[in-house]
């Protein structure tokens, strides 16, 4: 058994939900630090347990993002375009009423792509969509809301962005 795979299988015994989540983001801070050193296959190993790890588990979220999002840097994953994703989620959830596929697509893509910027603004799109079904009610408008003020923030262009189109001024003291 390899070394990350005993520090995976430790941190997955703790008892405590936080502590647990604790130690796997610990792990994913010592994996980008394996891949710094230039341990890549070690990295890689460990960001693929972490990447096994339960996505409805809120607590472990932000080691499950950092496992996937460093996969793709490595080159160990690739991206899928998201209007496959999107097709694969309608196929996953067909059984359900339209409307409520909707919903499962737009609440499962912003689960699993959220980093990527453009799934809120198909987020959104599948609410209203579903919204013209029939309109949404308690959760569901908190999470379109949500979704809702996401996209329009992935929209708007960064403070990066803008400097960076900003010429400067003259100086008034001659300079």
């Amino acid at each position: 058994m390899s070394k990350a795979r005993q520090w995976f299988d430790a941190a997955l015994a703790i008892a405590d939900p936080v502590e647990r989540s604790q130690a796997m983001c610990d792990l994913a801070f010592d994996a980008e630090q394996m891949a710094r050193d230039g341990r890549r296959s070690e990295a890689i190993e460990l960001f693929e347990l972490l990447a096994t790890l339960d996505r409805y588990d809120d607590l472990l979220h932000p080691a499950i993002e950092s496992a996937d999002e460093h996969l793709v840097v490595l080159g160990a994953r690739a991206l899928a375009p998201l209007e496959s994703v999107v097709a694969d989620l309608h196929k996953r959830f067909g059984e359900l009423p339209e409307r409520d596929r909707l919903l499962a697509v737009a609440k499962t893509l912003v689960r699993e792509h959220g980093r990527r910027p453009q799934s809120w603004g198909i987020a959104a799109e599948l609410l209203a969509a579903a919204d013209a079904i029939r309109p949404l009610a308690g959760k569901e408008l908190r999470f379109r809301a949500e979704v809702q003020q996401r996209a329009q923030h992935e929209a708007e262009p960064s403070a990066a962005d803008i400097t960076m189109n900003v010429k400067p001024r003259p100086r008034d003291d001659g300079r």
